[in-house]
């Protein structure tokens, strides 16, 4: 009949991370060695946390009124799993959207800066991003690059007409 093998977490240690391969077969209660070949099982043992390697933007400058969409690329040190807005804290802008499919190590976030700001653009990938095996991220990383001003120029507090006393030095 078939047999569960349970392994210790040393013994899964030693197996070390990857892909594993199994062999086994069986003798019954005198020694005959079961027919055919012996059966096999293949798995992978997966522990390592995800990182961002790095989050960078498409902005060579400053964000403004006329260029204020800035799309951030999130790289991972491997795939994981499938990441929405809910992965994602961003001050600063609104997401517009997250291009990511699952399995894939890097993530596009499309963002607009907030109106009327000179507050840098802030994202943050959370802890809630796993990879393919379920390990979740084990620091969330932060990257507040992206310089912004969308502050138009405004008059007010600027003298009046009548405040400001014109001359010129020809008769």
């Amino acid at each position: 009949t078939p047999q569960t093998v349970n392994l210790t977490t040393a013994e899964v240690d030693l197996l070390g991370e990857g892909t594993v391969n199994i062999e086994a077969t069986q003798t019954d209660g005198v020694g005959n060695l079961h027919a055919g070949g012996p059966a096999t099982k293949t798995f992978v043992i997966d522990t390592i946390v995800p990182e961002v390697v790095s989050i960078t933007d498409d902005q060579s400058g400053i964000a403004f009124d006329d260029a204020n969409t800035v799309a951030y690329t999130l790289t991972f040190t491997e795939g994981v799993q499938k990441i929405d807005a809910n992965d994602l804290t961003v001050a600063g802008a609104t997401i517009d959207s997250v291009v990511h499919t699952a399995g894939s190590n890097t993530a596009t976030v499309n963002v607009t800066v907030t109106d009327d700001s000179t507050a840098n653009v802030s994202i943050t990938a959370k802890k809630s991003i796993v990879d393919m095996a379920g390990n979740p991220m084990v620091q969330a990383v932060v990257d507040t690059s992206q310089t912004v001003d969308t502050r138009n120029p405004s008059t007010d507090g600027a003298p009046k007409v009548s405040d400001v006393l014109i001359t010129d030095t020809d008769d």
